[in-house]
């Protein structure tokens, strides 16, 4: 690679005129009036309030916050006034390279940075990218002193130390591209070619599988990494068919993941956000409800990364935005952006989410309602709360079997102190009926619960003497209706969370993220029963046009691990057989 003590070939200034796409790196609408704004002292960093103190004190913390001293130092927010210098705006091409210099007077060499964001990864690969997008507004007189800042940050980008996973890395590696392309720098190129092209193997598994265990993070690391292959082939470079593969699959799982209505389930770090179109035909299918892409083939999406998807259909025989859509995690404990919700059941049909998990908060370490949104307490994972736990390493596929009419999965969780965990799912899809079965033994009598987060503004209509609950909600003048309807008795607890004792008992139970340090009220409910040995089965179940009879056939048992039941909706019927060995379906009627 070429070094500073080397002759160079002149700057590529062509640079940012083939690199400038993407979110952060196009002209944005209103390039004018921020630039405005930026000049007269004004900065806003979205989610936090806007800032007026001095723009170039690279010391500065005005929140407190994580987030802002890493968006701060990334630089992105002066992609407005490059824009507007490249209009023609002499004090926006001023502003600009007073910036890049003062940013580099007080933070290279990194030993001497007053801020320990001034060299975080990624934010040192953003920089970089703005730093290189930037190459035309450099004025000829300091182009030198513009080559030393580049220069240090290739360096810093090339040496494997500075280098992170995940999609932070993703962005140190274009950093390196960017700066190499403006440099001439062909080997530069190819090492961060060669580093995008064995992060990718890592990003998205073979199924297409993100490894970061967020829905979010899965759709932004799809359009980041079709961005990078973008870049690469700006610049003569490709990662090669493999990426386009994996790229593929990846868009794919995004459409399984996606719920009826185009939105996308709150799994891990994930805000309540829509899925984009253009990132693959079954992505578009569910993004503009059927209107264009195409359909998908299968009904269910498992994978070794821990995701299982299951949904009725994809709009064949009802509307799609109105498919019952469930979201099952098992398997390893992920990194990144995961929380810990393996054994968790996400629930969305009929047009609304219903069983939901506790969301998103911030990245604020250390700060208690982002660990509690995290935890397994926040999501719909069945446990001892009296017992010790330890997060296991697998929570592994002990059984699965789909078929046109039954999907059914048991999973083990080995990680409580003496005892022993697993949760059985069955899916029905004629009778649309989803059973949860979670079987526990102890060394000693305790109580075993199955909480089930309800998502924000549904009714709770509880019916204890039927061992059922109602769930009501609202959506585009329908008043759909989900039924929980246990199959022996247990008790039943119904909490709902309330600002006084989230600020004074520090409860946060009944609390969901929705997105930047945002929490609204929910209610959570919960089954219990204590034992040796307990089992708590619920059905979940829709109302559609009429609800859903369920009667038990056989005799009860005490561990309910094997059950007949009769399902009856309208003049349909079926016969639902449970069994060690497995789940049967029979059509009665209809």
């Amino acid at each position: 690679m070429t070094s500073s003590a080397e002759p160079h070939p002149g700057l590529d200034r062509t640079v940012g005129q083939r690199q400038s796409f993407g979110k952060h790196a196009e002209r944005p609408a209103h390039a004018a009036q921020s630039t405005q704004k930026l000049l007269n002292g004004e900065l806003n960093l979205p989610p936090h309030p806007v800032w007026t103190g001095n723009l170039h004190d690279w010391a500065a913390d005005p929140f407190g916050d994580r987030n802002w001293q890493f968006q701060f130092h990334a630089l992105r927010w002066l992609n407005p006034v490059r824009w507007h210098g490249l209009d023609g705006d002499e004090a926006a091409r001023a502003f600009w390279w007073a910036t890049v210099e003062s940013w580099a007077d007080a933070n290279i060499p990194a030993t001497q940075a007053p801020s320990s964001f001034a060299w975080v990864d990624m934010a040192d690969g953003l920089r970089a990218t703005e730093l290189s997008l930037g190459v035309a507004l450099v004025p000829a007189a300091q182009e030198a002193r513009y080559r030393q800042i580049l220069q240090y940050h290739r360096d810093w980008l090339a040496d494997e130390q500075h280098l992170v996973g995940g999609n932070h890395g993703l962005f140190q590696h274009l950093g390196l591209l960017l700066t190499a392309s403006v440099l001439r720098d062909r080997p530069g190129q190819e090492l961060a070619r060669d580093r995008l092209e064995a992060q990718l193997r890592e990003a998205f598994d073979t199924q297409g599988i993100n490894e970061e265990g967020s829905a979010a993070y899965h759709q932004s690391n799809l359009v980041w990494w079709t961005q990078a292959v973008a870049r690469l082939r700006a610049e003569g470079l490709d990662l090669g068919p493999d990426a386009d593969h994996r790229l593929e699959r990846a868009g794919a799982v995004l459409a399984h993941l996606s719920l009826p209505f185009g939105q996308l389930p709150q799994i891990g770090d994930s805000v309540r956000a829509k899925v984009r179109t253009g990132l693959h035909p079954h992505t578009d299918f569910v993004a503009t409800l059927g209107k264009s892409g195409t359909r998908p083939d299968q009904r269910v999406l498992h994978t070794e990364r821990g995701l299982t998807v299951l949904r009725s259909g994809w709009g064949r025989r009802r509307a799609l935005n109105r498919e019952t859509h469930m979201v099952v995690r098992h398997g390893a404990e992920l990194l990144r952006h995961s929380h810990q919700d393996r054994l968790s059941v996400h629930y969305a049909t009929e047009g609304l989410r219903w069983l939901v998990d506790g969301g998103f908060h911030s990245y604020q370490h250390h700060d208690p309602v982002r660990d509690f949104l995290r935890s397994r307490s926040a999501h719909n994972v069945p446990m001892f709360p009296d017992l010790p736990y330890r997060s296991p390493d697998e929570v592994p596929v002990v059984r699965c079997r789909f078929s046109d009419d039954v999907d059914e999965l048991l999973l083990l969780d080995d990680g409580h102190t003496a005892a022993m965990l697993t949760r059985r799912i069955v899916y029905c899809s004629g009778p649309d009926c989803l059973l949860v079965i979670d079987h526990g033994r102890s060394a000693v009598p305790t109580a075993l619960i199955q909480p089930w987060l309800v998502e924000i503004g549904a009714t709770v209509e509880q019916h204890p003497d039927q061992n059922r609950v109602v769930l009501s909600g609202t959506v585009n003048a329908r008043q759909p209706r989900v039924h929980l309807q246990w199959l022996r008795p247990v008790n039943l607890d119904v909490h709902r969370a309330v600002e006084a004792e989230k600020t004074e008992a520090g409860d946060l139970r009944g609390w969901i993220g929705t997105r930047w340090k945002t929490q609204e009220p929910s209610t959570v409910v919960t089954a219990s029963a204590s034992g040796w040995e307990t089992t708590l089965a619920v059905a979940i179940s829709p109302e559609l046009e009429e609800p859903l009879e369920i009667t038990r056939e056989d005799t009860e048992t005490a561990c309910d691990q094997e059950f007949t039941l009769r399902l009856r909706r309208g003049d349909r019927s079926w016969i639902l057989a449970l069994d060690v060995t497995g789940a049967t379906l029979q059509t009665l009627t209809g």
